[in-house]
């Protein structure tokens, strides 16, 4: 199981840096691009499930406007 979370954390932790070395860039930029990632993989996590909601309760626009904020920013952990 070691061997598993070891590899697994490096990952993991490259994707919330956004492939930025520890050695490259100031500590302070490294976090607040984490914080940056954290907050939008978690606005998308909750805005693809309540859109879908929208969806279904009829309220197309509200839909809409999850799918476009969720999009947004999933385009953003992309181009960061």
């Amino acid at each position: 199981m070691e061997k598993r979370e070891n590899r697994f954390s490096p990952m993991v932790r490259n994707i919330l840096t956004s492939g930025m070395g520890e050695k490259k860039h100031n500590i302070e930029t490294m976090r607040k691009v984490m914080l940056l990632n954290v907050i939008s993989i978690t606005g998308v996590i909750f805005l693809v499930p309540l859109g879908i909601v929208a969806f279904v309760q009829g309220h197309f626009q509200l839909g809409y406007i999850d799918y476009c904020t969720a999009l947004i920013l999933i385009l953003l952990l992309l181009y960061l």
